[in-house]
């Protein structure tokens, strides 16, 4: 369960929006036209419209592909992944379907991207529901499979979208969230598109000692700075930097103190040594 603190703090958190989410839509589809063909042996069951009132300022949409009308009828349910009678059906349907390996890649990224959809509704799954059938495994799996730019942004949308809501949910998936966001910062050096995704990603984590302290050990300063350089002054995504970039070095910091005040306790003792037999020699004389 999460306390009134986390909850507060999730309140403020940037989302990935369904406008930003919309355009990786037509990647997944001019991903299918070159690869496989378009798979529409799934569709989201229909999912709960509940009114989220008025957002907070710093709600920042991004977002994601509307495939809604893509999707054909299913009659196939996934008994592999059983799940409480309490979790919300459309939940359950695409947490089985991210983690589907024998499903189509294009099948498991609309469910990433109906997913992401309905996080950026905050109030569309209940924080019960999520820890009960979190996604984030199934997530990790899916960008296991396959590590290309739109499926890392469709799977980076979907731990944004829910870390502003549930982020221990999130950062207590360990090490594989880390690892994911170092592979998708170092990514994201080359590619402009994977840049904000990957941020705003790692930003939305920037309290969770865990996860921090992971990116901090796996070297990932230096790749946020080389990112930072690259973002527009004031944007969201300079930022999403800076705010990473102290994160970071408070991961740093707090390791200095403990192995730093040996050294310089000894420093201390050395002097006062020295200033004594100094002295000692001068009453001497």
């Amino acid at each position: 369960m999460y306390n009134d603190d986390i909850m507060e703090a999730a309140r403020h958190a940037p989302v990935v929006s369904n406008a930003t989410i919309a355009a990786l839509e037509r990647q997944i589809e001019l991903s299918g036209s070159h690869a496989v063909a378009v798979d529409h042996s799934w569709r989201a069951p229909a999912r709960k419209r509940t009114s989220h009132g008025d957002e907070p300022e710093d709600y920042i949409p991004r977002d994601v592909p509307d495939l809604e009308n893509q999707l054909s009828d299913s009659t196939d349910d996934d008994e592999q992944h059983a799940v409480s009678v309490s979790v919300d059906p459309a939940l359950a349907s695409l947490v089985a379907n991210l983690g589907d390996a024998s499903a189509r890649l294009q099948s498991r990224q609309r469910a990433a991207h109906t997913l992401a959809q309905d996080l950026a509704r905050k109030e569309t799954f209940p924080i019960e529901q999520l820890e009960a059938c979190s996604p984030v495994g199934a997530l990790m799996e899916l960008a296991e499979a396959d590590d290309t730019s739109l499926t890392l942004q469709l799977v980076l949308s979907c731990l944004t979208n829910l870390s502003s809501t549930a982020p221990k949910l999130v950062a207590q998936c360990c090490p594989a969230v880390p690892e994911l966001l170092l592979r998708s910062l170092n990514g994201a050096e080359t590619d402009a598109a994977l840049r904000s995704y990957a941020l705003i990603a790692a930003y939305n984590l920037c309290h969770e000692e865990t996860v921090m302290a992971a990116l901090e050990r796996a070297g990932a300063a230096p790749v946020v700075r080389g990112l930072a350089m690259h973002c527009v002054a004031g944007g969201d995504e300079a930022k999403h930097a800076a705010e990473l970039q102290r994160a970071l070095k408070r991961c740093s910091s707090s390791k200095r103190p403990s192995s730093a005040r040996p050294s310089s306790a000894a420093n201390i003792l050395s002097r006062v040594s020295s200033f004594s037999r100094g002295r000692g020699r001068r009453g001497a004389d």
